[in-house]
């Protein structure tokens, strides 16, 4: 991977440091500071797993999505989750327990200059208060932008391991 000025090592190391930074937010509910760190245009996916016995065919639907966000619906989950608000976020009452485990970062360079192509492992559990955790996997697909050495998240598709995801609700970034 080429960078004007930053090695290949030095660009994993500035993609692995916002990982972990955005695990700490997305952990202590601070979805106000981790949506800082979004494009504009940004957009979120996580595409329907489906059954099919020849791998050589998609294995998550293409036109089928257990969830979608875009930057502005984020900006909207942030007011909803406000102090003037968050009483009345049922979903979020009391809120569930959940923790990121982000493994196997691997970069290569997109499909533009300055534009990172970014795949990585993700474990999240989630739990509410007297429910046992419950454990989701799957593979994040980002497109992350370096502007001036900082990053900006621009896209982040989610392909789940599982077929069922029992999560009290899907309004949970992976």
């Amino acid at each position: 991977m080429t960078h004007p000025t930053l090695s290949a090592s030095a660009v994993k190391q500035l993609v692995t440091d916002a990982y972990d930074t955005e695990t700490g937010y997305l952990d202590t509910h601070d979805l106000a500071a981790w949506s800082r760190w979004l494009e504009d245009g940004f957009r979120y996916e996580v595409p329907l797993p489906v059954v099919r016995d020849d791998y050589s065919r998609p294995q998550y639907s293409e036109r089928g999505l257990l969830a979608v966000e875009t930057r502005s619906s984020v900006d909207l989950w942030v007011k909803r989750l406000s102090e003037g608000l968050v009483d009345m976020a049922f979903a979020e009452n009391p809120a569930p327990r959940h923790r990121h485990f982000v493994s196997g970062v691997r970069v290569t360079e997109g499909a533009e200059p300055g534009l990172l192509d970014v795949r990585s492992n993700v474990m999240l559990t989630w739990t509410r208060p007297n429910t046992a955790p419950e454990l989701m996997t799957g593979e994040r697909r980002d497109v992350l932008v370096l502007r001036d050495g900082e990053l900006l998240l621009r896209r982040r598709t989610v392909l789940l391991d599982s077929l069922v995801v029992h999560l009290g609700h899907l309004r949970v970034i992976f």
